[in-house]
């Protein structure tokens, strides 16, 4: 059957509760379909699959294999919400899975220790991920598909009553603004629009700033200013900019969310999101708490005014047209999770929202898709824009800082905050990092929060390759699912401390001996002194730091391409790429600066391989060898076709081919 386009955008997880209390499970899918519009697909109390094991008397169901053939097991189709209970039944472990209901719920995190049983497999694959490759079954994405991105960055006033000091004499808020409390309001949002090339900025409006006010009684001429501007400077796809004034700082985030709705993008990035929405999201919170105690007339109310004001939060965050689909009410939620202990290059947050984008952190995703080629020195925008694009935030005046320049020259404030955007906009432009989430989503069948997780997306793509080749792969048997640590009950009960009888001694001996295996680091200082002489006298004491002659070579931890380019795998042919031609060795020498390529040192003159029959003899005691497997791999593996064309077969490259096309169109033209 010929699968419809269906290129998913977005997946998001809740529960929904019927009117008789029950709790049950619901995915909501985004997608763009054959003609680019978004469509959404719901998941209503979803099924999902997992297998059992046929013969229980097996070796499978002694010792478990990580794949195992689909005619050894029985697919079991159930409801999401019935799958602990299903398991518990089906392989005799209802007083667990009952003790565990009776102690902490039927959701609790220790109910997965169900997926441990030796007789279940593919049972403890994430819901949503389970749903995108349903999804696939039915569609395919469109690989024409042109990804629509959006941009944003928000500025909060360090100096909210201007040049007041404060009642201990300092002058606005001191520290930097953190999100989690959201102290500053927000003053400035500018969101671009990437596929429409147009700038929207909302400004909150301050009576009591001279130099804001000198920016609106100006502000078309400066608008066009900034257009001209990003138009010689940066981009010329941006073809309009838009301003709107606010008279309160609740009005310009409702607009901004509003806009942001409006425009339904596939992707909103913005350069450390974490600080932007976490702010948004507090500020709204904090703006409706005011309104709350005012309606309410009431200050000892505050829980119901929190929550209150949260829900008002709620509602105006999430995008409204998707609350009810296929006539099924759903709640609005939002919630941000900020992985700040771990380090930029690990860390992966992600923004649980109910609306059909995908909140993304371009900072944070930089760093990751980028770190195989090397960690930067900083991952602030204004250097990684230096890297990528050779260009740079905005510069204020002279005496003027982030904090004073709302209040000295607020145009140029304006401006910064505009470019700050436009450097996001044209760094996705360059790396597409964007368009590589996408694509390994697609790939793995997994969401879009856990693609950088290695541990969730390889195993979603063996899962999928298994399938392919009719087997079922194993639940993750080495996991242990308990609450606060408690004891492994589960294991207790149902696993015990089953060993599998090895076949020989001699192989027990070595699979004990398997955690054993690698590099070994010890406290230098307990080395003998057995290194370099450092005391010429009669004790001869030598180092136990400095050596001579020492190499450290891990062959087994190397990237595939350098396996691969060096032969070192044990399932690889065996040979080698030899050069024949003296012109061409020329030719690489003197043009592409080849010449270390050849040399060989003392050992690799003294050992060369000089038995090998291709080798010429007036070349095996050259000091130079003609193997060229390492450079000419590099390219065939990195693909540059054009490269390995021009370098090892002299054909000409793409310049000499205009030239060449140029000379005939000029001749010809001539005669």
């Amino acid at each position: 059957m010929e699968k419809k386009i269906g290129t998913i955008i977005k997946t998001y997880q809740t529960k929904r509760t019927t009117q008789q209390g029950n709790e049950y499970d619901v995915v909501i899918v985004w997608y763009r379909d054959e003609n680019g519009d978004k469509k959404v697909k719901i998941y209503d109390r979803p099924i999902v699959s997992y297998y059992l094991l046929k013969d229980h008397d097996s070796d499978e169901a002694y010792a478990p294999p990580l794949y195992i053939p689909e005619d050894k097991v029985e697919r079991i189709d159930v409801y999401s919400d019935m799958l602990f209970r299903d398991i518990a039944v089906r392989t005799n472990t209802l007083a667990f899975y009952d003790q565990t209901l009776l102690k902490y719920g039927k959701n609790a995190y220790s109910m997965r220790n169900l997926f441990r049983h030796n007789w279940v497999y593919d049972a403890d694959m994430n819901l949503q991920d389970r749903i995108i490759s349903k999804f696939q079954e039915e569609f395919e994405p469109d690989p024409n598909y042109q990804i629509h991105k959006a941009y944003f960055d928000i500025e909060v006033d360090l100096m909210p009553n201007g040049f007041k000091p404060n009642l201990d004499g300092t002058i606005g808020y001191m520290d930097f603004p953190d999100e989690d409390k959201a102290p500053c309001p927000v003053t400035l949002i500018t969101l671009i629009n990437g596929n429409a090339g147009q700038v929207h900025t909302f400004i909150v409006k301050n009576k009591e700033n001279k130099s804001q006010k000198e920016l609106f009684d100006s502000m078309n001429k400066v608008r066009q200013e900034l257009l001209e501007e990003i138009h010689r400077e940066d981009d010329e796809d941006i073809v309009d900019v838009f301003t709107y004034i606010y008279d309160t700082e609740e009005e310009a985030i409702e607009a901004f969310f509003e806009k942001v709705h409006d425009m339904d993008p596939d992707y909103l990035c913005a350069w450390n999101e974490c600080y932007d929405a976490i702010t948004l999201m507090n500020r709204l919170s904090y703006l409706y708490s005011k309104k709350e105690i005012t309606r309410m007339n009431a200050k000892n109310w505050q829980t119901s005014i929190a929550n209150a004001a949260r829900t008002m939060m709620y509602n105006t965050v999430c995008d409204s047209k998707y609350l009810i689909i296929d006539n099924i009410e759903l709640n609005p939620y939002a919630r941000y999770t900020a992985n700040k202990k771990d380090d930029i290059g690990k860390r992966i947050d992600f923004f649980n929202i109910f609306d059909g984008i995908n909140w993304f952190d371009s900072e944070y995703n930089y760093a990751l898709i980028h770190m195989p080629e090397g960690k930067k020195d900083s991952y602030k925008l204004d250097f990684i824009a230096e890297v990528v694009l050779g260009k740079h935030k905005l510069e204020f005046g002279p005496g003027i800082t982030i904090k004073t320049a709302p209040w000295m020259d607020y145009t140029t404030y304006y401006k910064y905050n505009v470019r700050d955007v436009i450097l996001l906009y044209l760094l996705e432009k360059i790396n597409l990092d964007i368009d590589t989430l996408q694509r390994l989503s697609e790939i793995t069948n997994t969401r879009k929060e856990k693609v950088f997780a290695k541990s969730v997306s390889l195993a979603n793509f063996v899962n999928k390759y298994a399938r392919m080749e009719h087997y079922v792969m194993n639940c993750n048997k080495n996991q242990r699912y308990n609450n606060n640590g408690e004891f492994d009950t589960f294991k207790e009960m149902y696993l015990g401390n089953q060993k599998a009888e090895e076949p020989t001694e001699e192989y027990a001996e070595l699979f004990e001996k398997k955690d054993k295996f690698g590099a070994v680091v010890s406290d230098p200082m307990l080395n003998a002194h057995v290194g370099e002489e450092i005391f010429d006298d009669e004790d001869e004491k030598n180092s136990m730091h400095l050596f001579r002659w020492v190499g450290d070579q891990d062959l087994s931890s190397l990237y595939p391409s350098i396996i691969r380019a060096y032969n070192l795998d044990s399932l690889t042919e065996v040979g080698k790429f030899f050069l024949r031609d003296d012109m061409l060795k020329k030719r690489l020498k003197e043009k592409y600066d080849y010449y270390g390529l050849f040399t060989l040192s003392d050992k690799d003159e003294d050992s060369a391989d000089v038995d090998d029959e291709t080798v010429e003899e007036s070349e095996r005691n050259a000091g130079e060898t003609n193997d060229l497997g390492p450079t000419i791999t590099d390219e065939i593996i990195s693909q540059n076709w054009c490269a390995l064309g021009e370098k090892f077969f002299m054909l000409p490259t793409t310049e000499e081919l205009y030239d060449d096309i140029d000379k005939i169109i000029k001749e010809k033209n001539k005669n």
